[in-house]
């Protein structure tokens, strides 16, 4: 199985986990391999299943020849976002890592499956000849939106199945707590207009209640670190009361939101996440994936 867990976004390792659960749901005897940037820090977020066994990404290409069946798993194939923080030599390996796997293993006679994927843009030079081979070899394809299912048609002649997000399919454990709190979900921006509103949203609710900030990303690239943007936007706000949620459990994190009255999100998974809990949301347009999943959102 091929994630992109081990990068300390807990939407990526929230997916993770939903794409295992779902697995073992059909076969829970099965054995199943998977990658990680971080594979010690998944295994743990995932220490409740049996049979599931994380490497090290960098080691791929041995793991390539043990299994039958290679299921490249939720989030996104590809991203123009990508084109931000993966520059360097290695880097643009990495972000192109899944799709190129996936490629050389269409050689090998392996059974693929596309689950529950979306793509909304490409890197640049991203590798489509190796991705429109890949669709053309793969057993199942489930996109996660209708617009994904849109461009991989546009990609292959092979039938596209539709579904949702795989974290929808998590066990929700929120809690009964009294909701007065708003939260903010926070990512970098080159969009000045974006970053003005989300300061004069945040100057107008620090008036009504106490204001939360929850780092989905603490990536070690800067681009895609929340954290540190988090704490320039309560600079620029001169806020003296906050708090700020930094979990990477997501059922930790979902009895967390439960708190919360109100949640802006310019995270994609933040608005799955208020969306499965039931919490009223403000989606912030960073990127296509919000725009066209959360459009009635949008503030």
């Amino acid at each position: 199985m091929l994630t992109t867990s081990g990068y300390n976004n807990i939407g990526q390792e929230a997916t993770t986990t939903a794409i295992i659960n779902d697995i073992k749901k059909i076969n829970p005897k099965i054995i199943i391999l998977a990658n990680s940037n971080k594979p010690r820090e998944t295994r743990l977020l995932n220490k409740d299943i049996k049979k599931v066994y994380f490497f090290k990404t960098i080691i791929s290409p041995i793991i390539l020849f043990i299994p039958k069946t290679i299921i490249l798993g939720g989030d996104e194939i590809t991203s123009s976002e990508y084109n931000n923080y993966y520059n360097k030599f290695f880097q643009y390996f990495q972000a192109k890592f899944r799709i190129i796997f996936t490629y050389f293993s269409t050689f090998l006679n392996k059974n693929i499956t596309l689950y529950k994927i979306g793509i909304y843009d490409q890197q640049r030079n991203f590798p489509i000849f190796m991705l429109k081979r890949v669709l053309e070899k793969s057993k199942i394809i489930i996109a996660r939106d209708k617009y994904s299912k849109n461009y991989l048609e546009r990609l292959t002649k092979k039938q596209v199945l539709l579904s949702k997000d795989a974290v929808y399919s998590l066990e929700i454990n929120g809690g009964n707590i009294k909701k007065n709190k708003v939260g903010f979900i926070l990512k970098r921006t080159n969009n000045i207009r974006i970053e003005k509103k989300i300061i004069q949203i945040i100057n107008a609710e620090k008036q009504k209640r106490s204001i939360i900030f929850i780092i989905f990303s603490n990536h070690h690239n800067e681009y895609e670190n929340d954290f540190k943007y988090t704490l320039n936007i309560i600079k620029k706000t001169k806020l003296k009361s906050y708090k700020i949620i930094n979990e990477n459990d997501y059922k930790k994190l979902f009895i967390k939101m439960s708190q919360f009255k109100k949640i802006f999100s310019m995270r994609y998974h933040g608005c799955v996440f208020s969306e499965i809990l039931g919490i009223d949301f403000i989606a912030i347009p960073t990127n296509k994936k919000i725009e066209v999943n959360f459009k009635e959102k949008i503030i």
